[in-house]
């Protein structure tokens, strides 16, 4: 807080400046500018339909040079005007530019923060159905379709779980996975617990995936209701929580999580990675 009259800091209970006197609801709250992530010019309304369109092929084409490959974006830029997808999605970009225009017109005093939640929302549910649904041939990677109805999920209304292994889709991969702790023998649920699950108190844990060859499950993966927590081979054991998640990158063969190697197989790495990107946007809300 800095008091409007003589400019000086303030403690936050302060309720008059002990410089000038100045009462507490003439004081100002110091705040960072905002700086949009999808710009609109707004003085252009025709346009802002074509604002909207040229904003999400700037997403899509990041997203599948991050997931797919640096060179990989004009087939899919391709294949978006060959499906019919391009014909529903001219429509609800309009409505979203008109949306975006709503907001604007309105009270808000955070028209940018507010437009970009709403474009970036919708642009990431476009880019999953337009990637499950209509790419199919373009990578070798399956998406479950079931992601798809979480494009408009929040942290309050979700079923966690049911979501993780909606992304996981275990039934397709070959490991061991364990997601009924109730069958999975004891002694793999110790030996998980001391080399690299470190749960909290009460943690609830989703499921475990034993990685080793003779099936000890001193190394694999882990997802609970806060986090996921891993151990590779030759490599020490991770966690991160969903609300620290920080960059998820996908690398040569493996994908890094905050900085850390993260590696099961192509198929898992990638779904691993979406789901990541998932939680990220649902614990920065």
């Amino acid at each position: 807080m800095i008091c409007t009259n003589c400019k000086i800091l303030l403690e936050e209970d302060a309720h008059f400046c002990k410089n000038c006197g100045t009462e507490v609801l003439l004081l100002e709250t110091l705040t960072e500018p905002y700086t949009a992530k999808y710009p609109l010019d707004y003085r252009e309304a025709l346009t802002l339909g074509a604002q909207v369109r040229a904003h999400f092929f700037k997403e899509l084409e990041q997203v599948v040079a991050a997931e797919f490959g640096e060179n990989e974006y004009r087939k899919y830029f391709d294949q978006f005007y060959k499906s019919d997808f391009y014909k529903s999605f001219d429509v609800r970009t309009q409505q979203l530019a008109e949306e975006a225009y709503s907001i604007h017109s309105g009270p808000s005093k955070q028209v940018s923060q507010q437009v970009d939640e709403l474009l970036e929302r919708n642009f990431f549910g476009f880019i999953d159905h337009f990637l499950v649904l209509h790419c199919e041939g373009l990578h070798e990677l399956k998406i479950p379709e079931a992601i798809l109805k979480y494009a408009n999920a929040t942290k309050e209304s979700v079923n966690l779980r049911e979501m993780i292994l909606d992304y996981m889709s275990f039934d397709d991969e070959p490991d061991k996975v364990y997601t009924d702790l109730i069958t999975i023998p004891p002694l793999k649920v110790k030996n998980a617990i001391q080399s690299f699950l470190f749960t909290q108190s009460k943690e609830k844990i989703f499921f475990i995936c034993d990685q080793t060859v003779f099936g000890s499950c001193r190394e694999g993966f882990a997802m609970t209701e806060q986090a996921l927590h891993w151990k590779s081979h030759f490599n020490p054991a991770h966690s991160v929580f969903f609300d620290d998640l920080g960059e998820i990158k996908k690398e040569a063969e493996w994908i890094s999580v905050n900085g850390l190697f993260f590696n099961v197989n192509k198929s898992m790495n990638y779904k691993m990675m979406k789901l990541l990107k998932k939680l990220k946007t649902l614990y920065s809300d």
